[in-house]
């Protein structure tokens, strides 16, 4: 909250900024050539222009957030789950070790997604009533852009969030974190306020940015080579343990039966 802060307060100083946060969301709206890593290295990063964006919001973009972020993961998948290279995998299986590969960014996109949702773009504020907001609406009361009211509010507490904020902002990390609330493709489409896929189109899904990764360039070819057996490496004498213990035995075999108590027991030692 502080850097959203921060960035707010350098736009209204800045106004020609704005325009070039309008234009590369735009862009990535439009053309799916500003989606891919040349042009956007860093989706994080991109996120957060729409903390400060005044004509689009989350859901302008969320199906293709979704996909180029799938597109992106499916490398890392595969470099954790070989099998999901070959084909004919199962649809539960690539479904699963997908979910399990890329748990860390699908929780920080959700992270990223409450954070808009619940603190930038929230119309109306904690003292709102349902009474109110209709009365508001039937009048047809003007409303201030979200981040002209969230500059507003930042601006009378000097930067420093309300409590309930901080609050709902640790349970949904902490309910994220533990697993209660996000441990499957259908909690990851809530959180991201999308429509959730059946089983067999959400493996289709999986399929097509996997091929995706490959056209684009995100899987390199020689990753979907088959993998060579590893050989074993030939064994080492280092002259100190087996090499030790082969001439200790020698010795026990050539002692007469007498002694051979007397060497036992030094070899054991």
């Amino acid at each position: 909250m502080g850097f959203h802060h921060l960035l707010l307060s350098i736009l209204r100083q800045f106004p020609r900024l704005q325009e070039q946060v309008e234009g590369k969301i735009a862009n990535f709206v439009k053309d799916d050539n500003f989606r891919s890593k040349t042009a956007c290295p860093n989706l994080g990063e991109f996120l957060c222009l729409f903390a400060v964006s005044r004509k689009y919001t989350w859901d302008d973009v969320s199906k293709a957030v979704l996909k180029e972020t799938l597109d992106r993961n499916a490398s890392w998948a595969m470099d954790k789950f070989t099998v999901l290279k070959q084909t004919g995998v199962r649809h539960e299986t690539r479904m699963e070790k997908t979910f399990r590969a890329g748990i860390v960014s699908i929780r920080l996109l959700c992270f990223n997604i409450w954070f808009l949702r619940n603190i930038v773009f929230k119309k109306y504020g904690e003292e709102a009533t349902t009474g109110s907001i209709i009365k508001e609406r039937s009048q047809g009361v003007s409303h201030k852009s979200c981040v002209d009211r969230r500059w507003e509010e930042y601006e009378e507490r000097k930067g420093i969030p309300k409590s309930t904020e901080v609050n709902l902002l640790q349970e949904y990390v902490r309910t994220m974190m533990q697993g209660n609330g996000l441990n499957s493709w259908a909690d990851y489409f809530i959180n991201l306020n999308l429509k959730s896929l059946r089983g067999d189109a959400m493996a289709q899904l999986l399929i097509m940015s996997f091929n995706d990764a490959i056209r684009k360039g995100y899987i390199p070819s020689w990753k979907l080579r088959p993998e060579r057996p590893k050989e074993k490496a030939p064994a080492k004498n280092d002259y100190l343990g087996d090499e030790v213990s082969k001439y200790d035995k020698l010795i026990l075999s050539c002692a007469w039966p007498s002694e051979r108590s007397t060497f036992q027991q030094a070899w054991q030692r």
